[in-house]
């Protein structure tokens, strides 16, 4: 196994190859710098703009967020974190916050929607259809093991990474 980060015309790209994964795409200085400094064993930046820190909370290992000595984290904070105005950017926080800090690998809209209310939202008055456009984003996809389960893709976690700028 091994990674590499090395710059290219848009930033930087990271390739990690292991048992069952391999990645190789472009990334940002930031990202990268994050990526370094995990690997480096230094803390991971808690800036609203560092990848890492909004897109792969602490709690990435399927933990809840309630373990003693960490920091608990609302949606709401977490909405305001990785900048979620619009209901399909608002639907993917809440799928990460679902994976992140509830410890779910796949989500169903039954599971998003109760979310809303936790973080004092309305529920969006045509869900389905903000549902779709989060699947058209390609933000997330369908499950193929479980009928109408999802999960988060690169692009929707490149989009939190990103605070949807």
């Amino acid at each position: 196994m091994g990674s590499a980060a090395t710059e290219t015309k848009s930033g930087y790209r990271l390739t990690l190859k292991g048992d069952g994964i391999t990645v190789d795409r472009d990334i940002s200085e930031l990202l990268a710098k994050d990526i370094i400094a995990m690997i480096l064993g230094e803390s991971i930046p808690q800036s609203p703009k560092s990848p890492i820190s909004t897109a792969l909370p602490q709690q990435s290992n399927g933990q809840s967020q309630n373990n003693v000595g960490s920091p608990r984290k609302s949606l709401r904070e977490y909405f305001n974190e990785v900048n979620a105005r619009k209901n399909p950017q608002k639907i993917l926080a809440i799928a990460n916050y679902l994976v992140c800090y509830m410890g779910k690998t796949t989500f169903s809209i039954a599971d998003i929607k109760p979310q809303f209310k936790t973080a004092n939202e309305p529920v969006p008055a045509n869900l389905n259809r903000d549902f779709q456009i989060v699947l058209q984003y390609g933000w997330i996809a369908p499950d193929h093991e479980e009928r109408k389960m999802f999960f988060i893709t690169q692009t929707g976690l490149d989009a939190l990474s990103n605070r949807f700028e």
